[in-house]
């Protein structure tokens, strides 16, 4: 992380023994040379992974604590002059499953921390995205859950727009369940931590290995994400880079779930439609394949909203798209009341 003084702070873990680890900062000059060193004596077994500054002269660390004899893991704080002099240390009586990998500071006098929030359903240990608010003490000012219960489940960034709403990246995951759903989420909230909207997020189905790992504001008032993907049918890894606008929508069916949303219409919550769709880029065909023996209706889109293509699906239709021009479509499926939809590039 950069100093006040334009040279860094580099965070590391000192360990001692196996039940002491504490946090090492070093700060180091412009060309990375060593000036001094501090130690902060752990709690319990102490982890720090962001740093940020606050305010002009005070940094704020971030990570966890834990004994040696527990997997379980408390969000832990610790506040910094600007010679990263300790001037406070805390540990905070919630279990978490992920560090507070994001702060903000969103005034003067508070900052915002992002996480995972531990349950537990039978023998497994979930986990639930958490968000919490403190000041410039370490007070908490308040603590909010979101979402369903998941095995990886948890906000990783945090972003303050102007009128002091938040945007909060996430991650949800149930990865140990057959055909589990699996896939980012982008979620726009009060000041107060309440949900406005929330948006899940997929490179292919939900049923892949995906993740957005940051995000930053775009200068139109919309976000771009990046992150990595697997394909259910290629062994590699793709970058993933997603664009959105203001209602952290890039298809134009999305804007209508915001909609809903906002008049308390939840369709998040009913049964996903179960679909894929291959070859994804596609040439001259484009397969649809609906399953548990359902059926439904298709329309394809351009993304400035104008309906191309549209017809029923048994469980399998092939689509002639030779005509169509090389870009990107929006294929929106609709079984019932329930709708969901996968962007289709046209080579």
């Amino acid at each position: 992380h950069e100093h006040l003084d334009s040279g860094l702070i580099v965070v590391v873990s000192n360990s001692h023994s196996s039940t002491n680890r504490n946090a090492l900062f070093i700060k180091t000059d412009q060309k990375g040379r060593e000036q001094y060193r501090r130690e902060v004596l752990a709690i319990r077994r102490g982890v720090i992974y962001n740093i940020s500054n606050f305010q002009d002269s005070v940094f704020f660390a971030s990570g966890f604590s834990n004994s040696s004899s527990t997997d379980v893991f408390n969000p832990y704080l610790v506040k910094l002059d600007s010679e990263l002099n300790t001037i406070w240390k805390k540990d905070y009586p919630f279990s978490i499953t992920s560090a507070p990998y994001n702060l903000v500071h969103s005034d003067s006098t508070v900052m915002l921390c992002a996480d995972s929030l531990i349950d537990h359903v039978s023998w497994r240990t979930v986990s639930r995205k958490h968000l919490f608010k403190i000041d410039n003490t370490g007070k908490i000012i308040w603590q909010k859950t979101h979402g369903s219960l998941g095995y990886f489940t948890f906000y990783s960034k945090i972003i303050e727009l102007d009128n002091s709403a938040l945007i909060a990246l996430g991650h949800y995951e149930q990865a140990y369940i057959s055909n589990g759903e699996f896939y980012p989420t982008l979620t726009k909230l009060t000041p107060q931590g309440d949900t406005i909207w929330m948006h899940r997020l997929y490179y292919e189905s939900l049923y892949s290995g995906q993740y957005l790992r940051d995000i930053a504001l775009s200068p139109d008032g919309g976000f771009v994400m990046v992150g990595d993907a697997s394909s259910d049918h290629r062994p590699t890894q793709d970058i993933w880079v997603v664009k959105t606008d203001s209602n952290g929508c890039y298809t134009p069916s999305c804007h209508s779930r915001v909609y809903d949303i906002r008049l308390g219409i939840n369709k998040l919550d009913e049964e996903p439609i179960r679909w894929r769709v291959y070859p994804n880029p596609a040439h001259e065909t484009l397969n649809i394949e609906l399953k548990n023996n359902e059926t439904g209706h298709y329309q394809l889109f351009s993304l400035d909203g104008r309906l191309v293509l549209d017809g029923e699906i048994a469980q399998t239709n092939q689509l002639n798209v030779t005509e169509l021009a090389p870009a990107n479509y929006e294929l929106v499926v609709k079984v019932g009341s329930r709708v969901d939809s996968k962007l289709i590039f046209k080579r």
